[in-house]
């Protein structure tokens, strides 16, 4: 199966809780922290002030930084709708850098399908 924009829709399944390995992170020149989708300066800036608002305070080795929300379900606070059904995000304009490098089709988007039971 050949994976395009067109079935994130009804995925969502990146916007589940799914740590992105530090490695990678750091290779991706994003900040390194054990946390949902942990926001640069540049993504914060670029959110309207609502949404940053809602993002949580974590900090690392002494660094502060804002990350996404999380809801009880360990989907992103921005998603709306259920993965797997039919989703948009809330805030997909202005969306965090790492959530921007997540391309359909990528070995992070197949595995993502995969542990919600959709084809990868």
């Amino acid at each position: 199966m050949i994976i395009t924009g067109e079935h994130c829709q009804p995925c969502g399944a990146c916007c589940q809780t799914r740590p992105i390995a530090d490695s990678t992170r750091a290779a991706l020149g994003l900040p390194v922290v054990g946390t949902w989708v942990n926001c640069t300066a540049e993504d914060v800036a670029r959110m309207s002030k609502r949404s940053r608002s809602r993002l949580v305070p974590v900090k690392r080795d002494g660094e502060e930084m804002l990350a996404t929300p999380l809801r009880a379900d360990g989907t992103c606070g921005f998603l709306n709708g259920k993965p797997g059904e039919r989703v948009s995000c809330a805030i997909y304009d202005r969306r965090p850098t790492i959530c921007r490098l997540y391309e359909p089709g990528s070995e992070y988007c197949r595995a993502s399908r995969r542990e919600i039971g959709l084809p990868a």
